[in-house]
């Protein structure tokens, strides 16, 4: 079995929610599915994305092959997280090196950007859990730091026409709010190393992408800034950065393009 098939997620909106599975699990899908959720939650409290092949790993090959098993397991898993933990699985996508088109025609070209964007192309899919709990019940945020931390990047990427940040860029709007340079670190006295916080666990854990063009490095948002953080609480950070002074209009547009309705222009 194709280890990235099998897996469907349960439209908990649907009637009746997402514990009706047509018929009553079966001991040996109970027990899958208490084991889907541990490696979940040990997951999601390492704050790393998870893939389907991870998933796919808890299995051994004869649970593998049966697809109506391992579908029945992974939606009894979504249940169980949400009934008992308040926790949502979430998908999520990340960008991956795709098939270049050096040395293609402009047609060909045109064919396999048309391809990329129908079929999913040079994204991979992974799976976050994110809290169901209403925004007035969920837990404080522990370290506030790092939120402001993230609010400002995010913040710089949704303002900038092409939804990135060049890394110099960054550093000087870092600089301003009290980071400095330390040899080829950056520092802030509450953050610590903000360049090791920024490549080793902001980037590794899908908050933001890194990638290069030309000579230049830029940062984009990543798969768990929207799934986790949600779009309405992403413009209400920035809406805080600016002194709660972004109109209805802005805040409007702002959400828009943090869904995506609204494409980058082209440089």
């Amino acid at each position: 079995m194709d280890d990235t098939e099998g897996y469907e997620m349960e439209d908990s909106s649907a009637p009746g929610g997402p514990s009706q599975l047509g018929t009553a699990p079966t001991a040996e899908t109970e027990k899958l599915a208490g084991k889907v959720v541990r490696f979940l939650l040990a997951r999601h409290l390492q704050n790393v994305l998870t893939s389907r092949t991870d998933i796919s790993k808890l299995f051994d090959e004869d649970i593998r092959s049966r697809r109506t098993v391992v579908g029945e397991v992974f939606k009894l898993a979504q249940t169980y997280l949400l009934e008992r933990f308040g926790m949502e699985v979430v998908e999520v996508y990340r960008k991956v090196k795709g098939r270049s088109a050096a040395g293609l025609s402009q047609t060909a070209r045109s064919v396999l950007s048309q391809a990329s964007a129908s079929q999913g192309v040079g994204q991979a899919k992974y799976y976050i859990l994110v809290s169901a709990l209403p925004q007035e019940r969920r837990p404080p945020v522990r370290n506030k730091a790092v939120l402001g931390l993230v609010s400002t990047i995010a913040s710089l990427i949704l303002l900038d026409p092409h939804f990135r940040v060049n890394e110099n860029s960054l550093v000087r709007h870092l600089e301003e709010l009290g980071v400095e340079i330390e040899g080829r670190n950056l520092h802030h006295p509450q953050l610590g190393n903000v360049s090791q916080l920024l490549e080793v666990e902001l980037i590794k854990q899908g908050y933001f992408e890194k990638e290069k063009d030309g000579d230049q490095s830029f940062y984009s948002f990543g798969p768990r800034l929207r799934g986790e953080i949600g779009t309405e609480a992403l413009v209400e950070m920035i809406d805080q950065i600016f002194d709660g002074e972004l109109d209805d209009v802005t805040k409007q547009e702002l959400k828009l393009r943090a869904d995506g309705v609204q494409e980058p222009v082209e440089a």
